[in-house]
């Protein structure tokens, strides 16, 4: 893979040597696409009030399942869970076989409390006896777990006790478009207003076509489309705070910051 510069000569932007640019996307648990199934037995939805993951998956029987198949095969793909306790506990099968789960076959983000009373502490969940499991300050925080494997095309939770915790959703390297050598000026891509009351205008007169993707502060998808020229964004269905656009095609991409209030 070639290395990605990014240089600023002026008020230009160059990019040079840009191939298989990708994003962390998160698809959550409720979230129906083509390239992503997920199965579930034995738990149910449930929502306890940690907006923007809500509804979680509920997995709060021994031998809960939840089941993901790739369409094309991930490197390194995360599960991001969420709300367990000390006495929670799950285990991971990779391609049907058991993964067992160390710092060297895996690894965590730090956690991330939900809008919710949180709990203190750097960490919510440990590794131990190749499972995950919850830690006193976990509560009422989320965490994603990266499989540090490559040619994943399922992944097996199951659930080993507890008083219950939340499978949220699966983190995914997604590629954005492939990129050749190109000179952008940071004006090619036009968003208003900025802030806006759910109604965004965005264009550009030096660009024919072009997808943008809509991402929130923890990397969830919440809308995409693809624009010719100019097109209006209806966002009125996204709660108030910040979002990024992510604007691109086969030549380039452009990442704006955008407010909704």
């Amino acid at each position: 893979m070639k290395e990605l510069r990014v240089i600023f000569i002026g008020t230009h932007l160059m990019l040079l040597f840009m191939v298989n640019v990708s994003a962390q996307i998160f698809y959550p648990a409720d979230t129906i696409v083509s390239t992503i199934t997920y199965d579930f037995s034995g738990g149910s939805f449930q929502s306890f009030g940690c907006v923007g993951l809500d509804p979680t998956f509920w997995l709060d029987e021994f031998d809960d399942t939840v089941r993901i198949e790739f369409t094309n095969a991930q490197t390194d793909p995360a599960v991001r869970f969420w709300g367990m306790n000390p006495d929670d506990s799950a285990k991971i099968n990779i391609n049907g076989l058991s993964y067992p789960l160390n710092s060297t076959t895996a690894h965590y983000t730090p956690k991330v409390i939900c809008n919710v009373a949180g709990s203190p502490g750097p960490e919510g969940i440990a590794f131990s006896n190749d499972k995950v499991h919850g830690i006193p300050s976990g509560n009422f925080s989320f965490q994603d777990i990266y499989i540090d494997t490559s040619n994943v095309t399922h992944i097996e939770i199951i659930g080993h006790g507890g008083t219950g915790w939340g499978f949220a959703g699966v983190v995914v390297l997604e590629p954005l478009s492939n990129y050749s050598e190109q000179s952008l000026s940071p004006n090619q891509i036009q968003l208003f207003p900025n802030p806006s009351n759910g109604t965004v205008i965005i264009s550009s007169t030096q660009i024919d076509q072009f997808k943008v993707r809509i991402v929130n502060m923890i990397g969830v998808l919440v809308h995409q489309t693809t624009v010719s020229t100019e097109h209006i964004l209806d966002l009125s269905f996204l709660d108030k705070g910040q979002y990024f656009a992510i604007c691109s095609n086969n030549k380039f991409l452009d990442t704006k910051k955008l407010v909704l209030r």
